[in-house]
């Protein structure tokens, strides 16, 4: 009996203890799945955050990409413009360039035939100083046989002189038309020194004229009293002197002829260059047109070739962005079905745990069912037992029950009771909640590295949209240093094309004055030569007897002394020219498409030959642009 009940107390004692270790289990076990739960629920929350986290970059990034392609289409527009401006302004300094290069090479050239022309004058005047002295020669003897022939020989002289003198004025309007013809080339100063120079050389020239004139008129006025002194002795020779007289008619005659035919001819090939000039400059305008309208196309073609390259590389800033932008949805949909996949895997292996913590509760419940079964019939043997139990003693119960229960303390709870398969699925259990926390452990793992891996290319990418900005910036700031110097070379060029137009402005009202004098010295030759041909018809109207008249009487028919003319001084020289710093050399030009075909009577400008009975002027063509040569010729058409 004492055993009896020394083994129920026993299995009261483990049944308590076995009752208390499954309460304290399933409270741990409890309390570690709520926390593990409430672990995987922060985790969840965090990758969530992490997601949202993500999205949110993701956005911000695509706001970037978008702000960077704006500003890449800007600083593209400015790079385009800037490069048009660049363009412009080399076409620009290197017409200007090319102007200079024209306008040095024609003020050479004309500089070249001016003074040829110069010294074929002084080469004219001189045979005109030595014709004039054999005329006066001639005359002289002339007026020593018959004052009538001294009168025709006058105004053959005198039509010679008119002739020279239309002449010279047809020759100064031609020069006049060439430097108008030539004005635009910058050649202002080379009018002015002309214009200087006929000024002087014909003040100076008239000066002489009209000395010579004064000596002549006195001479002659001597002369003539000393022919009407002398005719007596003279009338025997009369008829030798009538026939030589006749013969130097005949041969003057015939020289007037021949110098009248040579002027016809002179005036003829000058009114013909005129012509054939005329018709040139007609076909530079056509040629002109024709390369307005061929400069018009090339612009065209060229304002299509930058729109198709506009539209070229908007297409592939089209094609980037979209490329970008799918990549970057890609990018969003991996990850967020990477993240689906591990919220998924995470939930089914929740599930799975909740369902096998269910089954093991349900199963631990049934088991506990069963040992409170075993407890009532336990105490139901128990209640039949209590009458041997209380004759027993005290101390003898003690006694027993004490080693009993130091036992079970000492050796935990009985195997024998609990049985083999509870432990063994309580084995289970631990291991397959060690299992799924190294899973969720694993995942979480997983989890953190995608975050890194995204992390890290978002930083890549932040870095090279920084260094692209940053590259961005540095050609902006290269393009307007370099519109600023294009800026500044601009302004100057400008300042310096004003500078030359005021000079040119200020010439140009110079060589006004200068031709409104000339008009005004013009005039007063002609007055001159008015006066000098009334001064030489009065003795002329002289009758044959006045030689008897005396000395008194005579003298008072000669031409009273004129007081000389004020000698001009000569105008003031312009300062040269400063001369400008070499331009940058432009860029090649491209190949222009061949000129249009001119009138088959037409004749090229290279061919071109300015005929005047003085000099010539002939244009030659090459590469480095059109030259004028001049050749001299005398009054009788030798060039």
């Amino acid at each position: 009996m004492q055993a009896h009940a020394v083994e129920v107390q026993a299995l009261r004692d483990a049944q308590e203890a076995l009752t208390k270790e499954l309460t304290r289990t399933f409270e741990s076990r409890e309390s570690d799945l709520l926390r593990e739960k409430a672990e995987i629920q922060a985790r969840l929350d965090e990758v969530s955050d992490a997601n949202t986290t993500l999205s949110a970059e993701s956005a911000r990034l695509s706001l970037e990409v978008d702000s960077s392609s704006h500003e890449v289409q800007e600083t593209q527009a400015r790079i385009t413009q800037v490069d048009q401006d660049y363009a412009d302004m080399v076409h620009r300094v290197h017409s200007l360039q090319t102007t200079e290069a024209n306008s040095e090479e024609d003020v050479s050239c004309l500089t070249i035939a001016l003074d040829d022309a110069l010294a074929e004058a002084d080469r004219l005047r001189q045979e005109l100083d030595e014709l004039n002295a054999s005329a006066s020669q001639e005359r002289s003897d002339l007026l020593d046989a018959n004052n009538t022939l001294r009168s025709e020989l006058d105004n053959a002289t005198q039509e010679l002189e008119m002739e020279r003198t239309r002449s010279q004025s047809a020759a100064a309007r031609f020069a006049d038309e060439t430097l108008i013809l030539t004005e635009s080339r910058d050649s202002a100063r080379a009018d002015f020194e002309q214009v200087c120079r006929d000024r002087d050389e014909l003040v100076n020239t008239l000066y002489l004229e009209l000395e010579k004139e004064r000596a002549d008129t006195s001479r002659l006025s001597e002369e003539i009293r000393s022919l009407h002194q002398d005719r007596d002795d003279a009338h025997a020779n009369e008829k030798e002197e009538t026939q030589r007289i006749s013969s130097a008619m005949e041969s003057k005659e015939q020289e007037l002829s021949i110098a009248q035919a040579q002027l016809a001819t002179a005036q003829s090939d000058f009114e013909l260059s005129c012509t054939l000039l005329t018709q040139d400059i007609s076909n530079l305008e056509m040629e002109r047109d024709a390369l307005q309208v061929t400069v018009t196309m090339l612009e065209e073609e060229a304002r299509d070739a930058q729109r198709q390259k506009e539209s070229d590389l908007q297409a592939l800033r089209d094609e980037h962005d979209a490329l970008l932008l799918r990549q970057t949805e890609e990018v969003k949909a991996e990850m967020q079905t990477t993240i689906n996949d591990l919220q998924a895997s995470l939930n089914a292996q929740i599930d799975e745990h909740s369902r096998q913590l269910r089954a093991s509760e349900r199963s631990k419940e049934r088991e506990i069912g069963s040992l409170r079964r075993e407890k009532d019939e336990l105490q139901r043997g128990l209640e039949a037992t209590r009458t041997g139990r209380n004759q027993m003693s005290s101390d003898n119960r003690d006694s027993q029950a004490r080693p009993s229960e130091s036992q079970v303390e000492r050796d935990g709870p009985n195997p024998d009771i609990l049985g083999e398969p509870v432990l063994a699925e309580l084995s289970d259990l631990r291991r397959q909640l060690n299992d799924a926390k190294e899973t969720i452990l694993s995942k979480f793992t997983q989890i953190e590295v995608l975050r890194g891996e995204s992390r890290a290319a978002l930083r890549r990418k932040t870095r090279e949209t920084e260094t692209l900005k940053t590259e961005m910036l540095a050609q902006v700031k290269d393009l307007q240093a370099q519109k600023g110097e294009l800026s500044r070379r601009v302004s100057e060029m400008t300042t310096t094309l004003e500078s030359k137009e005021e000079k040119i402005k200020s010439l140009c009202e110079q060589r006004d004055n200068l031709q409104v004098e000339r008009d005004s010295l013009k005039q007063e030759l002609e007055s001159i030569r008015g006066r000098t041909e009334t001064s030489k018809s009065r003795p002329s109207a002289l009758p044959i007897g006045s030689h008897r008249l005396g000395g008194s009487e005579s003298a008072g028919h000669a031409m009273p002394e004129q007081p000389p003319l004020p000698r001009q001084p000569p105008m003031p020289r312009l300062p040269p020219m400063p001369r400008q710093p070499p331009m940058p050399r432009p860029p090649p030009i491209p190949r222009q498409p061949p000129m249009p075909q001119l009138h088959p009577t037409a004749r090229p400008l290279s061919q071109v030959q300015l005929v005047n009975p003085f000099f010539t002027l002939e244009a030659t063509s090459g590469t480095s642009g059109a030259s004028w040569r001049a050749s001299s010729s005398n009054a009788g058409g030798r060039s």
